[in-house]
């Protein structure tokens, strides 16, 4: 009725807000249960939608982190593959994996074997569906070497994205083209913070954008370059007009390193 163009599951959340209500990676502790949860929700949106509005579903590999004797990850004891058959049989269009485990949060590594098995499950249900991937896809290769370990029809790319936003480009052109694109200049790299920002302020209002861009500003500093000052004139502050005029004063070449500090950042005490 707000006029959705999808409805997600999210069966990936593993924080603990949400997973002590049983949401969350939590649904992947009882599938049969969590089956019929998605079948009535599937109803309800073909109702309300006239069959317009598809329902997916993000899961992760399951709750716990499975470690056999030999202390290697045990793909056998995983959630995953049943559950998103189970999901596919009851008209869940899609269905992303992120390839940890709950029990991981965002530590260790994304087990694409695990992916893979997801891909296969689904693959040989009643009623196959995409799999996308997701985990770990920090650059463009990194899609495509996902794409072709785990047989995957897609790729989500979650937190590269604020350090990165045109990981998307570069991600669809190597597929597409074969080679990735020159990155983004400084100018246009601020461009996109930016719009990022006029965008939450047009689309939430100045609370939100302001919490959002002090929290997002250490991301999409990552690709900056020497720029600690930027990121601290912006974490303080007090409106967007201050946000604003921090990036005007980095574009022209300002705030690249505090007083007593060497361009690179550094203390000019300890460069000897």
């Amino acid at each position: 009725r707000h006029g959705a163009t999808v409805v997600d599951i999210n069966m990936g959340c593993p924080v603990d807000k949400v997973t002590k209500k049983d949401g969350g990676s939590k649904l992947m502790c009882s599938a049969g249960n969590t089956v019929k949860i998605a079948e009535a929700i599937v109803r309800a949106v073909e109702e309300e939608s006239g069959g317009r509005v598809p329902v997916t579903a993000k899961m992760r590999l399951g709750w716990e982190y499975p470690i056999d004797s030999q202390g290697r990850v045990d793909h056998e004891r995983d959630a995953a593959p049943a559950l998103a058959a189970g999901l596919a049989g009851v008209g869940i269009r899609a269905v992303t994996v992120h390839g940890r485990y709950a029990q991981q949060r965002f530590t260790g590594e994304c087990h694409r074997e695990g992916i893979r098995r997801v891909v296969e499950a689904v693959a040989n249900s009643t009623n196959p569906i995409p799999v996308i991937g997701n985990g770990d896809v920090r650059s463009a290769e990194d899609a495509l070497s996902m794409m072709r370990e785990t047989g995957c029809a897609g790729v989500m790319i979650g937190r590269a994205a604020f350090a990165a936003p045109w990981i998307f480009r570069d991600a669809w052109t190597l597929q597409t083209m074969g080679h990735v694109p020159p990155e983004p200049t400084e100018r246009e790299k601020i461009a996109l913070i930016r719009r990022y920002f006029e965008w939450m302020l047009e689309f939430r209002d100045e609370r939100y954008a302001m919490t959002h861009i002090r929290r997002r500003i250490t991301w999409f500093g990552k690709r900056l370059g020497p720029c600690k000052p930027l990121k601290e004139a912006v974490r303080t502050a007090d409106n967007p007009a201050a946000v604003f005029a921090a990036l005007e004063e980095f574009r022209g070449g300002g705030l690249r390193a505090f007083a007593g500090c060497d361009p690179a950042g550094r203390d000019e005490s300890l460069v000897y």
